[in-house]
């Protein structure tokens, strides 16, 4: 009785992608503490502490110097490798192929967008600078839930439309909508419980920002605007940056050494002022490097250099020969791996997994966290929404992915299965004559995907 109207449908081959990305970025943000949520729960490396594992900024400058120097050497892999069929690929750039078992591109370029790619990529580049830096700012001062993702997809979907012909059929709709809805209020509901235990009691992500603004009710109202507004940005530059390497031919790896460049330029500016000015009250309650007079820093490249010359041999080599390479290379791949999903599917699917990642890690907070704090009642109930609304965007993406089949009330009628049936000239149990009349072929023909021969500059 189930199977009549919830079934499962088939994976296409490039969700691969997804679960790379998936698995990087957990990598990435549990490397060096037990949860992103909680950067101060720190983890022991065959029993050591990693200097590196209380500077985010320095971290960040390295992850910035892996996307150049592995931008830089994966562009020359690929022009030696492809150097001898150059001419051969060009003819074939603007061929389109029409094929419905690879559904979740369903983008077609609008040809009367015509801009500058290098303005273009530079703009994409300092988007995506910016808003990995402001994701550490906010988990580090615990702002984090005044940050509503659930709105994310409004501002990806703007976008796609805005330089793609795309249609979205009444199952994506459905599930989108849903999410948007449930999950903002769930989002909502979640920002209002305690994420740290102050001298007054517990505090929320808004009394934290209170604190921070000194009562001026303005610039309270603008920050969280911008915190907000980040998301238009950065799904203004995932969408662009598929238009930049599907119509402009430009290589992801050059956009990813542009990221490289301006993040230095960024950190290296961040570096100078965190390392001159200490923090003082109320931020230094989240700042967590120290000096030797137990003077707080945001982030300090003399006292990261000090303690590293304090640590014995053994450690020294450790985490500068083993736990910092390999902290580049994910760092490095899962940027990769974001692309790859923006190039053979589409900036929709990065959200995905950023939710399957965030979900492991607001587990793993309330694993460790209800246990040693004593806001155990409060961690617990901000858990239950902020999980709640992770699954339940992962079950909406799965619908829309047409992993889950929703077989009631028509949400059916224009799943690929069906579509091929009806292209074929087949007929299938389920689909009534009426359903069949309304699926014309210019509906199969939003189906239409760009080749993957793509060739990049």
């Amino acid at each position: 009785m189930c199977k009549k109207y919830i079934g499962f449908g088939k994976c296409s081959k490039s969700y691969i992608y997804i679960l790379f990305a998936f698995i990087l970025k957990t990598l990435d943000d549990n490397y060096f503490n037990y949860t992103s949520v909680s950067p101060e729960s720190e983890i022991d490396f065959l029993g050591i502490s990693p200097v590196l594992a209380n500077h985010i900024i320095v971290q960040n400058f390295y992850k910035y110097i892996s996307c150049i120097i592995g931008g830089i050497l994966f562009k020359f892999i690929i022009k030696t490798n492809t150097n001898e069929n150059t001419k051969q690929q060009n003819s074939k750039i603007n061929k389109i192929k029409y094929s419905i078992s690879e559904a979740p591109k369903l983008l077609h370029y609008k040809s009367d967008i015509v801009n500058m790619p290098i303005t273009e990529i530079i703009i994409v580049s300092i988007i995506y600078v910016i808003h990995f830096e402001l994701l550490d700012i906010l988990y580090t001062f615990k702002l984090y839930n005044l940050c509503f993702w659930s709105f994310e997809i409004i501002f990806v979907i703007f976008f796609i439309k805005r330089y793609f012909v795309i249609k979205f059929y009444n199952y994506q709709e459905c599930s989108l909508l849903f999410m948007i809805i449930v999950d903002s209020i769930l989002l909502i509901i979640a920002s209002f419980y305690p994420v740290i235990e102050g001298k007054s009691g517990p505090k929320t992500s808004y009394e934290i920002l209170g604190l921070f603004v000194d009562k001026n009710y303005f610039l309270f109202i603008l920050i969280i605007l911008i915190i907000n507004s980040v998301k238009v940005f950065i799904s203004y530059a995932r969408v662009r940056a598929k238009v930049l390497i599907d119509f402009k031919y430009i290589s992801p790896y050059t956009i990813l050494i542009f990221i490289g460049i301006f993040g230095l330029l960024f950190t290296s500016i961040e570096l100078i002022f965190g390392t001159l000015f200490k923090c003082e009250n109320p931020f230094d309650k989240f700042c967590v490097v120290e000096s030797f007079d137990k003077t707080k820093y945001f982030d300090n490249v003399i006292i990261y250099f000090n303690k590293l010359g304090e640590k014995g041999a053994k450690e020294f080599c450790l985490e500068i020969f083993f736990l910092l390479p390999i902290f580049i290379i994910i760092n490095f791949f899962e940027l990769v791996c974001e692309f790859l999903i923006i190039i053979h599917l589409n900036p929709i699917f990065v959200l995905i997994q950023n939710n399957f990642a965030y979900g492991v890690n607001y587990l793993l907070y309330v694993v460790i966290k209800s246990n040693t704090s004593k806001q155990k009642d409060d961690i617990l109930k901000q858990f239950f929404f902020n999980e709640t609304a992770e699954i339940t965007a992962i079950i909406c993406y799965m619908i829309y992915l047409q992993i889950i089949e929703l077989r009631f009330c028509g949400l059916d009628t224009y799943l690929d299965r069906n579509l091929l049936l009806l292209s074929t000239g087949e007929s299938e149990e389920g689909i009534t004559e009426v359903e069949q009349e309304d699926l014309d072929i210019d509906k199969i023909d939003e189906y239409s995907l760009y080749s993957d021969s793509t060739v990049y500059n």
